[in-house]
């Protein structure tokens, strides 16, 4: 066989050896890597979802022991038997260091059997008694008044209230209440925290602080306790009545998912949601769903770059094995040459 007849035949059958099986493997790495990068980051969504949940849900707990211990201090014991001014002000001055140590209760207080607020602080600042408020008709006094001893009353997450309106700007709160009894075992009023919710929605927020993730809060009704779109958050009855509600926003069967009480991931179309429940009573019934939506857009832009690397890297590794076959053809016909000679 001539020299040039043989070159050819020996870069044909190395340049289908080198270079055919590149493309099989580029095909199955972008069929493997894709479902890879999707899992590994739903995984990673539903991480920093529980860890900001398992976050929130310990600091509730803590809230509870808190209240607790307020309505079983001396200095509010000895207020229910004497009712004067001496052991009111001790009372003050235990809610005033109890807040400026705390850092997160707007306000701490004790409220008579009546609903008439006896000691109040505002923010570690104590109230004066020409502004301490009549609460009677506030819901949550008139639950909590009704609990046994020993039961923290949890109420909603709404936005506090002062003379009838709501606060401006919004405060969000959470109160915990325990209703407080005499010697006698009569009882004698609450005490009652209100804790500055703001601080808790912030670390729901950590999640999306690079701006890819969308975070919401709902209460139990699906209303927005937390939205990024601002103008939707506390459409509640007792808030700012404007309806805006997730039933409202969502298809049916994804709001029914949402209310399963189960922590779980799904992927709607180009975005990722993770969502898991918040629990601030022992009762199922009363409590969040903390909601994180995320946009797949940047993992599919970086399996896109993978995609472009990937054929990069073909192409050149065929060029590559074009040459590499043409140095073996041409190396490998001389020598057969010579020995047919």
């Amino acid at each position: 066989m001539k020299e040039p007849d043989l070159r050819k035949r020996l870069f044909c059958a190395f340049f289908l050896i080198i270079f055919v099986p590149l493309p099989v493997l580029f095909a199955v790495g972008i069929k493997g890597v894709v479902p890879y990068m999707q899992k590994a980051e739903m995984d990673r969504m539903m991480r920093e979802t529980m860890a900001t949940v398992g976050d929130v849900q310990s600091a509730l707990k803590g809230f509870k022991s808190d209240v607790l211990i307020l309505s079983e201090s001396d200095e509010l014991k000895d207020l229910l038997e004497t009712r004067d001014s001496a052991h009111r002000q001790k009372l003050r001055n235990l809610f005033v260091s109890f807040s400026k140590h705390k850092g997160i209760y707007y306000q701490i207080r004790y409220l008579d059997e009546k609903g008439r607020e006896i000691v109040r602080v505002d923010d570690g600042i104590p109230v004066s008694d020409d502004k301490l408020q009549d609460k009677s008709d506030r819901y949550y006094f008139r639950e909590s008044i009704k609990f046994p001893k020993g039961s923290v009353y949890v109420s909603p997450l709404d936005l506090n209230k002062e003379w009838g309106k709501i606060e401006v700007p919004f405060m969000p709160v959470i109160r915990y209440a325990v209703t407080v009894r005499d010697k006698k075992g009569f009882r004698r009023g609450i005490v009652i925290t209100n804790v500055d919710a703001r601080q808790i929605l912030q670390r729901l927020q950590v999640s999306s602080a690079t701006g890819i993730s969308k975070t919401m809060l709902i209460d139990s009704d699906g209303f927005y306790l937390l939205h990024y779109d601002k103008k939707k958050e506390w459409g509640g009855t007792e808030d700012l009545n404007t309806g805006e509600n997730i039933k409202k926003d969502y298809p049916a069967d994804i709001v029914k998912r949402f209310f399963s009480r189960n922590a779980d991931i799904m992927i709607k179309k180009a975005t990722v949601c993770s969502y898991a429940p918040i629990f601030s009573t022992n009762s199922e019934g009363n409590g969040w769903i903390s909601i994180n939506e995320s946009s797949l857009t940047g993992m599919i832009r970086t399996v896109s770059y993978l995609r472009s690397m990937i054929i990069i890297i073909t192409i050149a590794s065929a060029i590559a094995g074009a040459y590499l076959s043409y140095v073996l053809a041409r190396w490998l016909s001389k020598i057969n040459c010579r020995q047919e000679r």
